[in-house]
Order: C-alpha cells, then sequence, then structure tokens
C-alpha cells in the first residue's frame, strides 16, 4: 500500500515537472557583448580617431602654447571630433539603456513565469487538499479530481495565473444555480402551506443531478452518496458546503444561498407520510403511473392565513389525478374544504392523515 501511494506521487511530480515552463537555452549576454552596443562604441572610436588624426596633421609645425588664444584655435580645428564623439557616445548610451530596459523586461517575465506557474500548483494542491478533506468529512467520493480541476478552472495555467470559475456554468456554478431554485420552490410552497409530489420528485432529481455535476459518487458497496431521499435538508446542506468551499478558492463571489434548513424538513415528513400509503421506489412518490400526491401542512388561525409549528405540522396527504397543480393558498384551501374543483372521488380523493413530526 505504501508503495503503491509513494508511485502516484512520484507519477505525480512526473507529470507537474513536465508542465513547467521549459527552460530558457540562450546565455544571458552582458552589455559589452551586444552586438548593437559594441558596434557603435567601435565605430565611434574609429570615427573619432581618423578625425582626430585629419585634424592634427595641419598642425604639425604649430609650436605648443597655453594661452586663451591658442586653446581657442585649437578647440576649433578639433570641434568636428567633440561632435562626433559626443555622438557616438549619446548614441552608445540609448542603446545601452535600451539594452538594460529589455534586460529588465526578460527578468520580470521569467519572474512572471515562475510565480505564476507557483501559483498553479499551490492552488491545485490546494483544490485537490480540500476534496480530500471533504471526502473524509463526508464519507463522499469525488471522482476525476485533476480533470475536475482542469474543468472547474480552464483558466488558470502554468503561463497564467486565473482561479476564475467556468463561466459556463459547470460544477459549481450549476449547483449554486440549482440550490437558488430549490430555494424559490420551498419559499413557494411555505407561502401556499402546500406541495406536490411532483416537487418533491423533482427536488431530489435535481439534488442528484447537483451531485454528479460535483463529480460525487456512491464509494463501491456502498448506498447512495448522499442521503437524498432520507434527509434532503441535510443533502442541500452537504452540497451548499461543498460548493462554498470550492468557491472560496476562486475569484467568484457568487456563493450558495443562505438556507433556513427548516424550510426543507417538511419535505422529509411529506416523504414519510407517503411511505406509510404507498412503496417509494426509484425517488417516485406516487401510489401507480397515473396519481400523485398533493400535501397541505400548517394550522388555520383565520382565512388565508396558516401557521407552521414543525413540531405538530397538521399533513394531510390526497391522492389527485392531476398532474399540472401549482400551490396557492387558494388552492390549499379548496382541498382542505372539499371543494377541490376536480372533485370526483377518482380524481380528489382526500386522505387526511395529520403526520407528527
Amino acid at each position: 500500500m505504501v508503495k503503491k501511494r509513494r508511485e502516484k506521487k512520484q507519477r505525480k511530480r512526473n507529470f507537474e515537472l513536465r508542465q513547467a515552463p521549459p527552460p530558457r537555452n540562450e546565455k544571458e549576454i552582458t552589455l559589452t557583448r551586444y552586438k548593437p552596443f559594441l558596434i557603435t562604441s567601435i565605430l565611434g572610436l574609429i570615427l573619432v580617431t581618423a578625425c582626430l588624426i585629419a585634424v592634427c596633421i595641419p598642425l604639425k609645425d604649430y609650436q605648443l602654447c597655453f594661452n586663451s588664444g591658442c586653446i581657442s584655435n585649437f578647440l576649433s580645428h578639433i570641434e568636428p571630433v567633440i561632435k562626433i564623439a559626443t555622438g557616438a557616445i549619446t548614441l552608445a548610451t540609448i542603446i545601452a539603456l535600451k539594452f538594460r530596459s529589455d534586460q529588465t523586461a526578460r527578468q520580470i517575465e521569467h519572474e512572471n513565469r515562475k510565480t505564476n506557474f507557483s501559483n498553479f500548483l499551490e492552488h491545485k494542491e490546494a483544490f485537490i487538499k480540500l476534496i480530500e478533506k471533504m471526502e473524509d468529512s463526508y464519507n463522499l467520493k469525488f471522482v476525476q479530481k485533476e480533470k475536475t480541476y482542469s474543468e472547474w478552472f480552464p483558466y488558470n495555467t502554468i503561463d497564467n495565473f486565473d482561479i476564475t470559475l467556468d463561466r459556463w456554468g459547470s460544477g459549481p456554478k450549476f449547483a449554486i444555480q440549482i440550490l437558488k431554485r430549490l430555494l424559490e420552490t420551498a419559499e413557494k410552497d411555505h407561502a401556499a402551506r402546500m406541495s406536490t409530489s411532483r416537487i418533491v420528485n423533482s427536488m431530489i432529481q435535481d439534488l442528484k443531478h447537483t451531485a454528479y455535476e460535483l463529480r460525487i459518487e456512491r464509494k463501491y458497496g456502498e448506498p447512495e452518496p448522499l442521503p437524498f431521499e432520507n434527509d434532503i435538508a441535510e443533502t442541500i446542506k452537504i452540497i451548499s458546503e461543498i460548493v462554498n468551499a470550492i468557491a472560496a478558492l476562486s475569484s467568484n463571489k457568487e456563493r450558495a444561498p443562505h438556507i433556513p434548513w427548516l424550510t426543507y424538513d417538511i419535505y422529509q415528513l411529506f416523504i414519510e407520510a407517503a411511505r406509510k400509503k404507498a412503496e417509494f421506489r426509484n425517488s417516485k412518490l406516487s401510489s401507480n403511473g397515473r396519481y400523485m400526491y398533493v400535501f397541505t401542512f400548517g394550522h388555520r388561525v383565520g382565512e388565508g392565513n396558516y401557521n407552521l409549528n414543525i413540531a405538530i405540522p397538521n399533513i394531510k396527504t390526497y391522492t389527485v389525478l392531476s398532474k399540472n397543480i401549482e400551490p396557492s393558498i387558494e388552492l390549499r384551501e379548496k382541498f382542505e374544504f372539499g371543494s377541490n374543483p376536480n372533485t370526483s372521488d377518482d380524481i380528489a380523493n382526500p386522505q387526511a392523515n395529520p403526520e407528527p413530526a
């Protein structure tokens, strides 16, 4: 086991080394070996020497003196030499400054490459460690961690450090959108104090799809990785914590919505009530292929007003043929007081079964 773990780490290290920026083959040259500077200096020296010789030849018959007139006369003769020397020095200085600028730019580029590569490896390592920690914490298994990292952080490479999540909505961003949608659904159901088995089934399927997008799978020989049907609230809580932990490693500010867990506890009571009436198979809350359940909950405290006490939720279930029921307070009252628009026995069969929490 230890040998296999070492071999795995060595393969990972070899892979990272292959991804490293290739070393530069060219040697860093000095200013004295920089061709433009070298050529300018030599040509300048040659021109100055030639001009100096040309100026001094006519002066061979002059006598040496140091009075102001002699010095002024000498300077007037060598003025072209001074101008050529000044020009050569100026040009050489400009070339030297350009050389230094290019050298600094190369050094900065090299440091940036090293920094980007180091940041890439550190961020990837932090992601893998986070995934492994969550596997231990939640008893889950994330598949293809290396590939998952490349898909969720596609813009982060060894040459470009960018920890933005995939803008096309895979993985965590997809999960955030699903969690927002589930919260909106739950808020509508609570406002109406009713829901349906179609909504609960859809919620469970959305959670399973989200787990798939997050690359979560069941461990070999074990049941579902998350308690989808057995505890919807706990499943949403785990997915939210996973999503927020991964999003914290990114530059994205979007996070999973704040979830009032009590909002989802009522759905678990729906499932328990349905299980007492029907066989719960393949996440489908239905007595057979034609019917579905409508759940009402809460205690009436006035016209159109219901209070929810989770300890005594007052859940009632109705077997309904219709598949197109949208929860609302008005519809909830029609079910409760027997004025359902579908009042025939084979369409709406009220079966009041208060279920304690």
